[in-house]
């Protein structure tokens, strides 16, 4: 099923819902930047819900290159924040829909995870992180100083929009002021559900290094894997092998 739901400014949002009969509840997939839900990553884990019994529920955030509304300027965590929840209470509305429930988020859409859940952490089941944005004041340091302030004085940045055809446009320094108020590290000791990472040991946006970090201060049940050669978002066919085989080990673990 797929359809529109629209938020308290009459924004669309795309959700899919997937195996509305499975009996073992709801798992919320969310993208990264920029990208949308139906990218190989979002597909793979949504066949590995289905696979084994779990309602995968995709949805493209607002403000990104899926189907629903919004600029991709005004991109941000706060953003992305507010749609999961309104995805959520929409789907509590539905018959499937079951709580505690997991979540699972990519990049920007890990880190928007992860604070849901440390937020209502009675509420989410066990957590899937995949390369996730640690904190803001990580992200900030993986770039140069003189680069941060070029692109704080100018105002925006010229980044990749569309990695399929090139195609690129403004980040406004805005996003990045929104995106240094959050930093998982502070309230990683309330995620004391399962949680499992996956990380690319060549990835520089969201490296190994601040994985670790996160894994040390989490409170629960926790789990880092490592995807030999994998750069950030690899579409490579054996890393979405790699993601999905251990997804679906660490599902199994959870029943």
């Amino acid at each position: 099923m797929e359809t529109f739901i629209q938020n308290k400014l009459g924004q669309k949002i795309a959700v899919k819902v997937e195996g509305e009969s499975n009996i073992k509840g709801p798992v919320f997939i969310l993208h990264g930047l920029w990208t949308h839900m139906d990218r190989p990553t979002g597909k793979n884990i949504a066949e590995a819900c289905l696979e084994q019994g779990y309602t995968a529920v995709r949805f493209d955030a607002r403000n990104h290159r899926g189907k629903s509304d919004g600029k991709p300027e005004d991109a941000t965590i706060t953003e992305f924040y507010q749609d999961l929840k309104e995805v959520i209470n929409w789907a509590r509305g539905q018959n499937w829909f079951k709580e505690p429930f997991i979540l699972a988020g990519s990049s920007l859409g890990g880190i928007t995870a992860g604070v849901y859940a440390e937020d209502y952490p009675q509420k989410v089941k066990a957590l899937f992180l995949l390369a996730p944005v640690v904190s803001g004041k990580l992200s900030a340091a993986t770039k140069s100083p003189e680069s941060l302030k070029t692109w704080k004085e100018q105002g925006a940045q010229e980044k990749e929009f569309n990695s399929e055809t090139g195609e690129k446009k403004l980040l406004p320094w805005s996003h990045m002021e929104d995106r240094l108020r959050y930093d998982l590290l502070t309230k990683a000791h309330d995620l004391t559900m399962p949680v499992l990472i996956i990380v690319g040991d060549r990835d520089t946006v969201c490296p190994l290094e601040h994985q670790k970090m996160l894994l040390d201060k989490l409170g629960g049940e926790k789990q880092l894997a490592i995807m030999a050669g994998a750069e950030h978002g690899s579409k490579e066919p054996e890393h979405q092998k790699f993601m999905k085989d251990t997804f679906i080990s660490w599902l199994k673990g959870l029943d």
